[in-house]
């Protein structure tokens, strides 16, 4: 059995570890929807980006748990970053669309683990699909409206950018904040133009948030009338 000073080395390392990883890692966007004319990522691309950096001894997994909430099935996905018996971990929620035409059940569980392995993946390893995003740069091709301007700043202000890691944390909170209120994501991609609901911006999921808020707030009224 480790000591706890030894538990307490082994997880100042792993925080080492993952903080190298955050910062040389490149996840571009190499994958094109050439329908709605876009490019994004997925899982196993970032996996892919991910396992060459990580020095021996240290490993990444991902487990995936359903869970019933309001009738709805969704998929929570835990991405941990491992070495010995210390982890590091974070999660990514997706929800099963029941309604989805071409599709049997194992290919919408499938699915849903896949959004949610990659929201795991990116709120883990602080990838931000944001306007913010390096790796955004260079989508240069995507529609104005589905991206999220970053702020005008004054010439003589230097350019602040927040850390990667706050946007994510805040994407990952309004997905779940949606999920709960029962919202279709996928009908919701839809409606934004987005290939997959893994595209979604923060931007989205915020105006999203704020029409589905007022729906309901304007339901309770009718109905304490």
């Amino acid at each position: 059995m480790e000591s706890k000073d030894s538990v307490i080395s082994h997880k100042e390392y792993l925080l080492d570890v993952l903080h190298d990883v955050q910062q040389a890692l490149v996840a571009p966007k190499d994958l094109r929807n050439n329908f709605g004319k876009f490019d994004y990522r997925n899982a196993e691309h970032l996996l892919a980006a991910i396992k060459p950096l990580l020095p021996k001894g240290v490993s990444v997994m991902c487990t995936a748990t359903p869970q019933i909430d309001n009738g709805v099935i969704i998929c929570r996905t835990k991405a941990s970053l491992m070495y010995k018996t210390v982890a590091i971990s974070a999660e990514g929620y997706a929800r099963e669309d029941e309604d989805k035409k071409g599709m049997d059940n194992p290919q919408q569980s499938g699915s849903a683990q896949t959004y949610a392995k990659k929201y795991a993946l990116c709120n883990l390893f602080a990838v931000d699909d944001s306007r913010l995003d390096p790796d955004d740069e260079k989508n240069t091709n995507e529609p104005p409206h589905n991206r999220t301007e970053a702020p005008k700043q004054a010439k003589t202000e230097p350019k602040r950018v927040e850390p990667a890691v706050d946007s994510a944390t805040a994407e990952h909170d309004a997905r779940l904040k949606l999920l709960a209120m029962g919202v279709d994501m996928i009908k919701l991609a839809q409606y934004y133009k987005v290939p997959t609901p893994a595209e979604l911006t923060l931007q989205h999921l915020q105006h999203a948030l704020a029409i589905k808020s007022k729906q309901i707030a304007s339901a309770s009224k009718a109905g304490a009338k």
